[in-house]
């Protein structure tokens, strides 16, 4: 084999030789040793140079070495080391006591949520409360008038002349067609007012009020009609 040296670096440069005994045994040697150059190879591999490192550590006296240094304490350094330990105490558990929330707020002095009694309805939340109780009246219209149609035994016409017959007087026929037909004027005038939100358009504040006011005029013109029908 030709004449090789190695050059490594871990932190700074070092030449590690390996003498070749056989083709399966490697003997690992320093330079300082006296070997013949012609039977050194080079190691050119990362994994090899650590595999070659651990057995070199291995086979001197490293470990030994390290195995002399004590690796438990004394009784008494420890004995020292627990003295200015704080001292543990064991309790035993018991569970939280549960207790209501308005009692826990009562011993904390708590104020209670101010309740809506306090609060100033406003335009907007009226409209809103009464767009949906409007839309709820209309669907017990329909329910009753579908059920009515199954199973009462006359039609309507019978049930008009028998309204006829009580022999109202032309203002309270007024205001009941007008109590009926409000439901119907209203949700359809802020029906019409929900779509134009739909529009992306008419939505600050100023805006709201005034088509919340325009949609009241509107609907009550819508009922009036629908009376005097």
């Amino acid at each position: 084999m030709a004449n090789r040296t190695i050059k490594y670096f871990f932190g700074q440069a070092s030449t590690v030789s390996i003498k070749l005994s056989t083709v399966k045994q490697i003997k690992a040697v320093n330079s300082s040793d006296s070997v013949k150059p012609t039977t050194y190879i080079t190691i050119n591999n990362t994994r090899t140079m650590a595999l070659f490192c651990c057995g070199r550590l291995g086979s001197k006296s490293v470990l030994a070495t390290l195995s002399r240094f004590p690796t438990t304490l004394s009784n008494a350094q420890f004995a020292q080391a627990a003295a200015g330990a704080p001292k543990i105490t064991f309790k035993k558990f018991e569970p939280p006591v549960q207790e209501h929330h308005d009692v826990r707020n009562e011993k904390l002095n708590r104020p209670l949520s101010p309740h809506l009694t306090i609060y100033r309805f406003q335009l907007t939340a009226m409209l809103s409360i009464t767009h949906r109780a409007s839309g709820m009246i209309l669907s017990a219209y329909a329910s009753a008038l579908g059920i009515g149609a199954l199973v009462l035994p006359n039609d309507i016409s019978h049930y008009i002349a028998i309204i006829e017959s009580l022999n109202l007087s032309p203002a309270s026929l007024f205001l009941l067609k007008a109590l009926i037909a409000s439901p119907l004027g209203y949700h359809f005038a802020n029906g019409i007012r929900h779509l134009y939100w739909d529009t992306a358009k008419g939505l600050s504040i100023k805006e709201v009020y005034t088509t919340g006011y325009a949609m009241l005029g509107a609907s009550a013109l819508i009922t009036l009609i629908l009376a005097a029908l």
